[in-house]
């Protein structure tokens, strides 16, 4: 589905620790017609979402500082943020970190081709 170029740019909130999948990202979705705003750990995006409101978060699992699941837990607990759509990024999701991914954060999971 094509994305109107006319309207105004949604945003999305790009947290992801590796910087060349980072930039990877912030390409590909400006190219079909996003404003990506990248973060590079948690507590970089949880500031950013102090004065963005974008209509998605891809959200890596696993990053120093603040990781995806903390970020997560935030965004879901908090009622001015949690409808907004979160997928998950991740280079490996062991089993039982799986289901809480898929309760918690997730709306949709998605491998890294980065690996972990």
């Amino acid at each position: 589905m094509e994305r109107k170029m006319n309207r105004k740019l949604e945003k999305v909130l790009v947290v992801e620790d590796h910087r060349e999948f980072r930039e990877f990202l912030e390409i590909a979705l400006t190219m079909r017609g996003w404003e990506v705003v990248p973060s590079k750990n948690g507590r970089e995006a949880l500031e950013k979402l102090r004065y963005i409101r974008p209509s998605l978060i891809l959200l890596d699992m696993r990053m120093p500082e603040m990781d995806g699941f903390e970020l997560a837990q935030f965004v879901k607990q908090d009622p001015s943020y949690r409808n907004i759509p979160i997928l998950a990024v991740t280079g490996q999701i062991p089993l039982k970190i799986e289901s809480y991914v898929w309760r918690l954060a997730a709306t949709i999971a998605y491998r890294s081709p980065l690996g972990s």
